[in-house]
């Protein structure tokens, strides 16, 4: 299944294929990671500090 085009009255085409979100969500993968990581720093620091 290819995507589909179309051709309005005005000669623009539009173009129906499904977005694919696999490249964002791997970024967002590594975002979260990240801020998962840096959130484990923060709350050691703060427990040595009221330690």
């Amino acid at each position: 299944m290819g995507q589909r085009r179309r051709e309005d009255m005005h000669g623009r085409v539009e173009s129906s294929g499904n977005f694919h979100g696999a490249p964002l969500a791997y970024v967002l993968d590594f975002l979260a990671i990240a801020a998962a990581d840096l959130a484990s720093m923060a709350e050691r620091r703060t427990d040595r500090f009221l330690a």
